[in-house]
């Protein structure tokens, strides 16, 4: 492929970019729209909740990040403007995202998109690439092929990474990491949170920690830190 065939591909790729964008953002012009109509619609059925409605109607037509109210009482809204991301600090990204999500009670089905038009540079060619091979990718799914193409310390699952996470340093940058990979692996019970935590450790710290028979992560980071917080381990490739 001559040097004017790539520069070609480039261009070719990048208007087909922003025609998804264009696109998503109709979407969600659209759902606005949608969702100022059901407001309108309670409104009528229910005058009760008239306040509520109104609110929801003018939120939504003002802004992307308006609230409405669903049938099960909780507020909800359209998807947030989140932090732009260009492949770095992928797991600190994430977890920024789902502080938003949280906080504007955003659904499943939209997260993806909101990531969409918060990809740049090397992120946002990966973004499009990964949408053509799965174009009904789930924000779980998302998030751990972020975590695989972006995060280059570690390899393999999210629950490989946190079981073959090591001490390389200090014991506050070992808890730092640890709690950056625990926090892509929810559901764990505390028992092995505790018992990979144990496992990371340098022998001198842990072999310490195991004297005190701790049954609980939080004081078992405590500890560490009081215990290794002197320890300096030459930084090793994981």
């Amino acid at each position: 492929m001559t040097t004017e065939q790539r520069f070609e591909k480039i261009e070719a790729e990048q208007v087909e970019m922003k025609e998804q964008q264009a696109i998503m953002s109709q979407q969600l012009k659209e759902i606005a729209t949608t969702l100022s109509n059901l407001s309108a619609a309670v409104n009528a059925i229910l005058p009760g909740a008239a306040a509520a409605s109104t609110q929801a109607a003018e939120g939504t037509s003002a802004s992307a990040g308006s609230e409405f109210l669903p049938a099960d009482g909780f507020k909800e809204t359209l998807p947030p403007t989140l932090p732009s991301f260009d492949g770095t600090d992928p797991i600190g990204w994430l977890a920024r995202a789902n502080q938003q999500f949280e906080l504007h009670h955003t659904s499943p089905e939209t997260k993806v998109f909101a990531a969409l038009v918060a990809m740049e540079d090397a992120a946002l060619y990966w973004f499009s690439w990964i949408r053509t091979r799965k174009p009904n990718l789930s924000w779980g799914e998302f998030s751990q092929a972020l975590i695989a193409r972006f995060d280059t310390r570690f390899k393999g699952s999210s629950f490989e990474r946190l079981a073959d996470v090591k001490q390389s340093g200090t014991v506050d940058e070992y808890v730092t990491v640890f709690m950056q990979l625990a926090s892509q692996v929810p559901g764990l019970s505390d028992e092995h949170d505790l018992g990979n935590f144990m496992k990371g450790l340098v022998d001198t710290v842990r072999s310490s920690l195991r004297l005190l028979r701790l049954v609980d992560l939080e004081t078992a980071m405590e500890l560490a830190r009081a215990t290794g917080s002197s320890i300096l381990i030459p930084l090793t490739n994981l």
